[in-house]
């Protein structure tokens, strides 16, 4: 390893006390030392608005202006304008360095860090005597030694108060708002009052203010208050006053009296401040008015330097009227002469000169803009480069090495010009016009440093800003990054973190990522923030210059070029999108993408550098190619069945974050742990959405591996998609081993589907819909049979075709056209042994809900049903016992009714309808009575399992008895009835005629009876 690796040419406590964000804090030999020229022009003083142009001038130019020109009436109001880190207060500290105070010139400072009331006075107070500034002095002294900061807080409120009360309106939306009673309401109620000292809010911040000096970090801006203070929008404004509440209420709905109400408030705030602070309203302008007399006594004019207007609180408008007013009255020099160079920020300048704009023009019709120092134009990263040097080479010299060299005359030696690895740093890391070496820069990481700092202005250039590329970017890395450094962690992975690409930086593609890290995967991390910071983030993997992989111990990769600041190419060319990243990217001409598939690389690439969110087109996009993909592959075979519907597959598998999920897409469901196929935020996953979107175009060529993957998925996922169609159709094991037993058992409710059957009777028996189905038994039904069957008729068209559907096979999304009846036979053969509900009702699929809901009592519809027809057979026993024949009771039954007839015996009014059922019961199957005592006696046999028993229940209650069995005890009880009667009557006939024909009646009666088996009276 070189002796170059980790090596550090600074002291990182040195450098942080070299280097400072604040134009004030440095001392003046490494104020000087680290000075850049600033880029000022000069323009009309009230032309606030424009942006660019003036003339240019430089820090002298600004200083012999200021110092030279002419003063109309004693008076020279000289304003530095520009925007926060422009550099305004540094080019008044670098006037007020250059700026010695001489018999001739008084000079007073007052710096930008040095804000608390006490240090302001004490600076316009400095070098004069006298009681009147003693008391003032004293009385600002007394603010510390009776006030607390708490109750400075409460004076500052109470003082508004008072001022708003006697305030005069200049508006007409202000009348409504100024005099008692009205807006210094706001400032009384206890609950209004409780949100305006709420910490954050400007009354506290403007407190200490007054109270303390600015410490580091504080926000530059002008205290004022904005449309955030006014308590309008309270939770609990109902605890207000009426009379308060009724005020919030007309200044919220009215846009005129809010702008009237902030005006009021800022316009009194400098007189709340003077009398809060015992300082009282007009006392620092005399003060300062007296202090002009006593200078002009000395014949010395006074030069005023002012790092920052809008942070000298309280006191603006003393001061301004002071500083302004005419030195020379009727001839005579009455005030000393006062320069003022003001440093002020575009709001409150163009305030500024609607206030006093005549008196400035009078003073000087000009004022001095700082322009940002780096623009983004051709050579802003060489004035970049130039600016830093000097911080560097500051850094490298040190605190006691400056101090030496306080006169601007006097330059800072090179640190550079002795350094043993001087040649070999400046090659690999390079140098600033002014010889100063980057290192650990090179202008490539400093470009992309500043980027990430940087703003765009009106136009849409880069604006960097100066105290951040000190700050954020130059302290940043010598100081808080030096230990790794030293060790050769650097860049560490929070150096990234740091320093992101957003929207200004020129971004590596997610492919140049992905290949580094198959390159050097222990190592991945650094080297593609190495990569991507000093080689400007090229389009393929290459090594940098050999010092730099020094530096920072970093091993070059054989099979890579060697390139620096040339574009780098790879030996092996491949085919990707190589975009100006700094805008978005754009496609080789060689690739021919549509617009629409470069939308998608480009969306990918800021996605993948983690300062995007996937844009909804391309996560949507993404998603259905993924998720097709995975459909394609699935099969309907194992286990048989149709393909989904569009519309199941739709709410199944949807086009959505719950199927794939994409960290950092737009829309993605805040929960989406759950989602089959998830991606992370990744620079293989970017590469690889790439591809399968070029691939899906077309673009074959070298996303033959995405493809792979993408198959990979594909099938890892098939069985998930085929489960979750499964369980959408309700139709998994439990679901069809359940579906079966109610089409099985409902089959046995209509009398179709019998213990003792074969299979494949069963099978048909299960799986027919049962449109075409009655049975011929009805009327020996039990109510809750008829119910039951009743209402499993209605959900087994339904019930039958899910199973169908569950086990089932059709052309395309066709109808079904076969069935996998092998995947239900098992079901099927465990329903028919036990013939038992054991159903869980979470088994039960919606598809067969209505089907299987009378099938709940099973059981007891079954033993209902077997005593209902023991009962009728008892009935039927009583009238044709075991062993008579049912013909022959029939033909005598018959020849009795025509005997009655002939003899004249009384017999049914009805006879043809008699005769009819006679007929009717020759042709009668008597056999089922026979057989339904048979399986009744079955189901008696004590000796029979749980099992068995069940089976011959259910062929008992469920066998179709036919009509024959029902009509057969109709027969014989209406038999009896009638023949009972005509018997009674035949034996009174016969006792008292003795006819003949009347005996033979008598003996084909007994004769019925006896094979009726019944007791004739």
């Amino acid at each position: 390893m070189s002796e170059f690796a980790g090596h550090l040419c600074w002291d990182k406590v040195e450098a942080g006390n070299v280097i400072s964000t604040e134009a004030v804090s440095p001392s003046r030999a490494v104020f000087f030392a680290t000075h850049a020229p600033l880029r000022i022009s000069r323009r009309a003083s009230d032309n606030v608005d424009q942006e660019y142009g003036g003339e240019v001038v430089g820090e002298e130019d600004v200083r012999r202006d200021f110092l030279g020109r002419t003063m109309a009436n004693g008076v020279l109001l000289m304003p530095v304008v520009g925007g926060s880190g422009s550099g305004k207060s540094h080019l008044v500290r670098w006037v007020k360095e250059c700026t010695e105070s001489t018999p001739q010139r008084h000079v007073i400072y007052l710096e930008k860090a040095r804000t608390s009331l006490k240090s302001i006075v004490d600076a316009l107070l400095a070098e004069v005597e006298g009681s009147q500034f003693d008391q003032l002095r004293s009385d600002v002294l007394r603010m510390g030694a009776e006030i607390t900061l708490a109750g400075l807080k409460q004076r500052l409120l109470n003082y508004l108060q008072e001022a708003l009360t006697e305030a005069e309106a200049r508006s007409g939306p202000e009348r409504l708002l100024v005099g008692p009673g009205k807006l210094e309401l706001i400032l009384l109620d206890p609950v209004l009052r409780e949100h305006m000292l709420q910490e954050g809010r400007l009354i506290p911040r403007l407190a200490e203010h007054l109270w303390a000096d600015r410490g580091a970090g504080n926000p530059e801006r002008q205290l004022s208050f904005t449309e955030d203070d006014l308590p309008l929008n309270l939770l609990n404004i109902d605890d207000a006053a009426v009379a308060t509440k009724r005020l919030c209420t007309l200044i919220q709905t009215r846009p005129d009296l809010q702008k009237a109400a902030l005006d009021l408030l800022n316009r009194h705030l400098d007189v709340a401040v003077m009398n809060a602070t015992n300082m009282g309203v007009g006392r620092l302008q005399n003060a300062m008015i007296d202090i002009r007399k006593e200078f002009a006594r000395r014949r010395q004019e006074i030069v005023l330097l002012i790092e920052d207007f809008a942070l000298i609180q309280g006191i603006q408008r003393d001061l301004l009227e002071s500083i302004i007013e005419v030195g020379v009255r009727d001839g005579s020099e009455v005030l000393a002469p006062i320069r003022t160079l003001l440093a002020i920020t575009p709001g409150p300048y163009r305030d500024l000169v609607d206030t006093v704009t005549t008196r400035i023009k009078a003073t000087t019709p000009y004022a001095y803009y700082l322009e940002q120092q780096f623009d983004g134009g051709p050579d802003a990263i060489a004035d970049a480069a130039s600016f830093v040097g000097r911080y560097l080479n500051a850094a490298r010299v040190g605190v006691q090495g400056l101090e030496g060299r306080a006169d601007p005359t006097n330059a800072v030696p090179n640190r550079c010009d002795d350094c043993r690895f001087r040649e070999q740093c400046h090659a690999g890391f390079g140098v600033s016009r002014e010889g100063h070496g980057l290192y650990p820069f090179n202008e490539k990481a400093l470009e992309r440093l500043i980027r990430s700092r940087a703003r765009l202005d009106s136009s849409g250039n880069l604006l960097f800003n100066p105290r951040s590329v000190v700050g954020e970017v130059v302290r940043n890395v010598l100081v808080e990054h030096a230990d790794a450094i030293r060790s050769g962690a650097f860049p560490e992975p929070r150096f990234r973190e740091e320093y992101p690409a957003g929207a200004n930086g020129k971004r590596m593609l997610a492919a140049v990522r992905e290949e580094l890290t198959e390159l050097d995967p222990t190592d991945a991390d650094r080297r593609i923030t190495f990569v991507e910071f000093w080689g400007g983030a090229p389009d393929r993997p290459v090594n940098l210059h050999p010092s730099l992989h020094d530096a920072f111990r970093i091993r070059r990769l054989e099979d890579l070029e060697t390139t620096d600041q040339t574009s780098p190419r790879r030996k092996q060319q491949d085919k990707r999108p190589d975009p100006d990243r700094t805008q978005d990217p754009a496609p080789r001409p060689d690739e021919k993408m549509p617009a629409s598939l470069v939308k998608f690389m480009n969306d990918i690439e800021r996605w993948a550098n983690g300062g995007a969110e996937l844009s909804q087109g391309t996560a949507r996009e993404l998603r259905s190619v993924i998720s097709q993909a995975v459909v394609r592959r699935a099969q309907w075979l194992d286990p048989l069945a149709p393909e989904p519907s569009s519309e199941l597959m739709k709410k199944v598998w949807p086009n959505r974050s719950t199927i794939v999920s994409i960290e950092g897409a737009v829309g993605e469901a805040l929960n989406v742990s759950n989602a089959a196929i998830r991606f992370t935020r990744s620079d293989r996953n970017a590469v690889f959405f790439q591809g399968i979107l070029k691939a899906r175009a077309g673009i074959i060529e070298g996303n033959v591996a995405h493809i792979r993957r993408l198959n990979e998925i594909a099938e890892t996922n098939r069985k998930r998609l085929q489960d979750a169609i499964c369980a959408a159709r309700e139709a998994n094991e439990n679901h069809l081993a359940t579906a079966v037993r109610v089409a099985l058992f409902g089959a046995a409710l209509a009398g179709r589907a019998l213990p003792g059957m074969s299979l494949t009777g069963l099978l048909n028996a299960s799986l027919d819909p049962g449109h075409g189905w009655v049975r011929h038994d009805q009327d020996i039904r039990t109510t809750a049979w008829r119910n039951a069957w009743d209402q499993h008729r209605r959900g087994r068209p339904q019930l039958v075709a899910g199973i169908r559907e569950a086990i089932g096979v059709a052309q395309g999304r066709g109808a079904v056209t076969m069935l996998d009846t092998a995947r239900i036979l098992p079901y099927l053969h465990d329903a028919a042994d036990s013939w038992a509900w054991d159903v869980q009702e979470d088994d039960v699929p919606e598809w067969a809900k209505t089907a299987a809901k009378g099938l709940a009592d099973w059981n007891l519809l079954l033993e209902e049903q077997a005593a209902a027809l023991h009962e009728l057979l008892q009935g039927i026993r009583a009238l044709l016992p075991k062993g008579a024949r049912g013909r022959e009771t029939v033909e005598s039954v018959k020849a009795a009714l025509e005997s009655a007839v002939k003899v004249g015996i009384k017999v049914p009014d009805d006879l043809r309808s008699v005769r009819e059922m006679n007929e009717r019961a020759l042709n009668c199957e008597w056999s089922v009575v026979h057989r339904l005592e048979q399986d009744l006696d079955r189901l008696n046999q004590t000796s029979v399992d749980d099992q068995t028993r069940q089976r011959k229940l259910v062929v008992a209650a469920a066998t179709d008895r036919s009509e024959h069995l029902q009509f057969s005890m109709d027969f014989l009880s209406d038999s009896h009835t009638w023949l009972s009667a005509s018997l009674e009557e035949a034996r009174m006939r016969e006792s008292n005629s003795g006819e003949g024909a009347l005996r033979e009646l008598d003996r084909l009666l007994e004769r019925w009876a006896t094979a009726a088996g019944v007791d004739m009276p």
